[in-house]
């Protein structure tokens, strides 16, 4: 009795010793969903398996390196350009930026009592336009530099101490120089009242920008249904000089958008008297991204609303100029409590220090950030064209009209008509050429096309991986304890030792199959 119990407890301790490692990478691979590896252990011939390995080895190395180079393409934050065109029911009518040649009128000087050539050159030295001046003031005769000095001596008692009331006195004005306007074909209808157009000094001393406290909108196209102006620039008053003026007679404007500063210098136009000039215009929008994917900043400008890179130059030049001069040019924006620079200051000080400013870099001076593309900015194309006004066949009835001679209707009189040649708007956007949707999106169309897998093929994988984990802590070597258990009943007499039944063996072994398969 006590014989038959031993043989039984040890046939139960042996009935379903744990399989060797081989058996989960089979079952593994008999079940998974990842192709081709059930060929390898299902195949009966040896080059069958070999063939199908060297096949399941080269899909496996292809997605390892098609992966890598995904990733390797996201972390190196590369970019793409987007251009698309909008076309639009209405479109927002931009700035437009207007400046006489002439920067100091002569009638008024000699109201002044400033008649001589030198004194003038003393008053025009002050603009500051080193750009567009005719010549360098910073290569000329040091003789001339003083006496410009002792002119200043004397000046206070002719002129405004204020350079910037001599300017704004002395200048051009507005009704001088804008006889008519005509927005969208009807004039002064609200956005082409006087009201619509603001007072700016720039390098051309008074400026007027046509920009209204309710934006202006184009709803179609046609020279006549934008923004028209006639103009006279009455070029008998020009007090400019040969070398400290400017040579030319006309009319400079720029078109930019409201919440960037006009940039006549670099930016503008020009247009000759006794031509009607007609301003066709594109508008582009700029979309950028910021760091790492791309180089675009948001800085908050002190004198500007918006952020742009020629209004943050502006900005860190006016900072550079005010703490080395303690002073801001006319052209620049003022500054509360800092005095505008006079000519003498301009000549001693400013001219010499804006060289100096175009050698720093922006880190140096006291704005101190990075002058970066802006992630949000529009620019307008301007294609220019033109036609002799007036014409022969009304020139004698137009002349009357204006109540002035034809030979000064000719040398004095423009009109210039800018529009939008479509309306609508080209919007160039930059944008990231691998996003982590479409990352993970590439990934699972690699596993697909090379293996056939998926992501829940992954977690095939994680399962088997746990699999083994647990057999390897559980039971590090099956095989010897097996063998421990048979000795075990083999030393002693009271176990019979006859063969037994393995058919319960076999039942245990198809039930511990059944359970790893349901793992």
């Amino acid at each position: 009795m006590e014989s038959k119990q031993s043989r039984a407890s040890t046939r139960n301790s042996t009935c379903c010793p744990v399989k060797s490692t081989w058996h989960y990478e089979r079952q593994f691979a008999e079940t998974t969903t990842c192709h081709g590896v059930s060929h390898i252990v299902s195949s009966d011939r040896l080059w069958s398996k070999a063939i199908w390995s060297v096949f399941v080895c080269t899909a496996f190395v292809a997605v390892i390196s098609q992966c890598w180079l995904l990733f390797s393409n996201y972390l190196h934050h590369h970019t793409v350009t987007e251009i698309r065109v909008l076309y639009e029911d209405r479109i927002e009518f931009p700035a437009v930026t207007v400046c006489n040649f002439n920067r100091l009128r002569k009638s008024v000087l000699e109201d002044w009592g400033i008649i001589d050539t030198d004194m003038r050159e003393y008053l025009l030295a002050g603009f500051g336009a080193e750009g567009v001046l005719h010549g360098n003031l910073t290569f000329y005769p040091k003789t001339r530099h003083h006496r410009f000095l002792n002119i200043s001596k004397t000046a206070g008692s002719k002129i405004p101490k204020d350079f910037e009331q001599v300017v704004r006195k002395a200048g051009t004005q507005f009704h001088d120089l804008i006889t008519f306007c005509i927005f969208g074909g009807l004039p002064n209808f609200g956005v082409c009242a006087d009201e619509a157009f603001q007072h700016t000094y720039t390098e051309l001393g008074n400026c007027y920008t046509y920009k209204p406290k309710i934006p202006g909108y184009q709803y179609a196209t046609g020279t006549n249904r934008g923004l028209t102006l006639g103009m006279f620039l009455r070029v008998e008053d020009y007090a400019e000089t040969l070398f400290y003026g400017l040579i030319e007679s006309g009319l400079r404007f720029h078109i930019h958008d409201p919440g960037e500063p006009p940039i006549m210098e670099g930016s503008g136009l020009s247009v000759a008297p006794g031509v009607h000039a007609y301003a066709s215009i594109a508008r582009t929008d700029f979309i950028n991204l910021k760091d790492p994917w791309g180089e675009c900043v948001n800085h908050s400008l002190t004198f500007f609303p918006k952020y742009t890179v020629q209004g943050c130059l502006l900005e860190c030049k006016v900072k550079f100029i005010m703490s080395v001069c303690n002073c801001t040019p006319i052209a620049y924006p003022s500054v509360d409590g800092v005095p505008v620079c006079s000519p003498v200051e301009m000549l001693t000080c400013f001219y010499r220090k804006s060289i100096e400013f175009e050698f720093l870099k922006i880190q140096d001076t006291p704005c101190g950030i990075s002058c970066d593309p802006a992630c949000n900015y529009t620019e307008y194309d301007v294609a220019l064209s033109y036609a002799e006004l007036p014409g022969k066949s009304v020139a004698i009835e137009f002349a009357a009209e204006k109540n002035v001679t034809l030979e000064f209707l000719k040398k004095n009189y423009m009109e210039l008509s800018v529009y939008f040649k479509d309306i609508k708007r080209t919007i160039i956007e930059q944008k990231k050429a691998q996003t982590p949707e479409g990352l993970i999106s590439n990934i699972g169309g690699q596993l697909g096309l090379f293996l056939g897998a998926s992501f829940l093929t992954l977690a095939e994988f994680g399962q088997y991986i746990l699999i083994k984990l647990q057999h390897w802590c559980g039971t590090k070597d099956p095989d010897k304890k097996r063998k421990e258990a048979l000795e075990k009943t083999k030393d002693n007499p009271s176990v019979d030792h006859r063969p037994v039944d393995t058919s319960q063996d076999n039942d245990c072994n198809n039930a511990k199959a059944a359970a790893v398969t349901y793992l």
